[in-house]
């Protein structure tokens, strides 16, 4: 969902509406967007960091497709390996 914000947003202008009776949101979108956690599943580190950089640590959870998906491991490491500061490490 964080990826579509600017579309979300664009789409709740007035003037770009199609629909025309949609109904009128109260805040922008990325409220309500801050207000839902993500897990860090991605198996992609650039996505993650973008991920990381837009919605910040306090709305990523760790997250694994266990057991589909990669070991619990591979999405740790890519955590760590994000920019952040010490303290924002948990």
């Amino acid at each position: 969902m964080p990826y579509l914000q600017g579309r979300l947003e664009r789409v709740n202008e007035p003037a770009l509406r199609v629909v025309t009776d949609q109904p009128e949101l109260q805040y922008p979108f990325s409220h309500y967007l801050r207000m839902l956690y993500y897990d860090s599943v991605t198996y992609h580190p650039e996505a993650l960091d973008y991920f990381y950089r837009l919605m910040g640590a306090d709305h990523l959870l760790f997250g694994s497709d266990h057991p589909f998906g990669q070991p619990y491991s591979m999405v740790a490491e890519m955590v760590e390996q994000l920019d952040r500061t010490r303290p924002k490490r948990r």
